[in-house]
């Protein structure tokens, strides 16, 4: 079914009132998807110290999408992960969750100063986008201009499991919010965990494996960034690696986001790619130390023999590889699956499960 308020050749999204004299200026509100794990809350912040643009990131209240102060998830911060349960529970899970509707996001973002751009990252992926498009698209009181955010699967999969690892031991909320995703996963994917069990055995068993897992399975999630008619073929696509380190990428997306109309001087440029910004862990404020992001191959040869084999299986099994190498990420390291180290261990995983989400692919949203 077509998006038919939609402007294919620069992917906004327009109004109910876009034609008419006085509507909202079309540039001034951008989108910028993402399934997560691939610097979100870093160009969420790098975008909002830009003082003509007010930029939150991820889900949740904005006294903590805008906090950029407060410790990333891979650090630990139990009263905010708490908080970010109670919201997923609230919006994402169950019948009676409420999905929060676009404008609701963007006339919270005016309040929190004067600003010409107001935008978010994170708040949606391509496929919630898609969802919310067609329950509330006809009736948006903005245009919104849009892109997406990727990055390789091998490091964002590393990531996602410290994330998830992090927030499971600091939040009893987020443990019980991951243990329903998990069984929503095992059951959406259910003959690439059986496969995985065949190579690696009951990683059910071993919490670090069963969260590995399901970082994997969150990554074959954000497929449907490639994968979504009507948009994922009319949206740009941003690699995220390419954004922190080439400034000519990064005044790309800020000339896309703005339709062009904002001016990057050289000062705040020049703090963008700074040693004291651009380190690899999320934002924060001053000097937090810099060393250089894994590479996926660096990642890769690092990664013991079973996490090696469990991301084999996925990339063969949900054809992993040619959407990202579309994008012009590199797997040629990764080599043939090896035999199955346990044949019929992964009988165990083809069960029914009944999901305790209304889409699992909102859990992206989860940092």
């Amino acid at each position: 079914m077509p998006i038919s308020f939609l402007e294919q050749e620069t992917m906004i999204i327009k109004s109910k009132d876009a034609d008419q004299a006085g509507s909202p200026c079309p540039h001034r509100y951008f989108l910028i998807t993402s399934t997560g794990a691939c610097a979100t809350r870093w160009l969420g912040a790098t975008l909002s110290r830009h003082p003509q643009i007010v930029c939150s990131s991820g889900v949740g209240e904005l006294s903590f999408t805008l906090n950029y102060e407060a410790k990333p998830p891979e650090v630990g911060n139990a009263s905010e992960a708490e908080l970010t349960a109670i919201y997923l529970k609230n919006h994402f899970v169950n019948d009676s969750a409420e999905s929060r509707t676009l404008d609701s996001l963007f006339d919270d973002l005016e309040q929190a100063r004067p600003a010409t751009y107001y935008g978010n990252v994170h708040h949606e992926t391509v496929a919630t986008l898609r969802n919310n498009l067609h329950s509330q698209g006809s009736e948006l009181r903005r245009s919104i201009r849009v892109a997406n955010l990727i990055r390789h699967p091998i490091p964002r999969i590393a990531a996602k499991a410290r994330i998830i690892q992090t927030q499971q031991a600091e939040s009893q909320g987020m443990m019980e919010v991951y243990r329903m995703q998990f069984d929503a996963r095992v059951g959406q994917y259910e003959s690439i965990v059986a496969e995985i069990g065949d190579q690696i055995g009951d990683f059910e068993e071993n919490p670090i494996q069963k969260t590995f897992v399901n970082a994997v399975l969150d990554t074959l999630d954000g497929l449907d960034d490639f994968r979504t008619p009507g948009l994922s073929e009319a949206i740009p696509h941003f690699c995220i690696e390419r954004i922190k380190t080439e400034p000519d990428q990064f005044l790309d997306l800020m000339t896309y986001i703005t339709g062009g109309a904002l001016a990057v001087d050289s000062t705040y440029l020049d703090w963008v790619f700074s040693d004291a910004h651009s380190n690899e862990k999320r934002f924060s404020i001053g000097p937090t130390g810099k060393r250089p992001p894994e590479s996926p191959l660096e990642q890769w040869e690092a990664w013991e023999d079973w996490q090696r084999r469990v991301f084999q299986v996925a990339m063969i099994r949900a054809s992993l590889r040619p959407d990202y190498e579309a994008h012009g990420y590199d797997f040629s390291f990764v080599k043939d699956l090896p035999p199955p180290q346990h044949p019929g261990r992964g009988n165990r995983y083809v069960r029914s499960r009944k999901p305790a989400i209304i889409a699992p692919a909102l859990f992206n949203q989860m940092r």
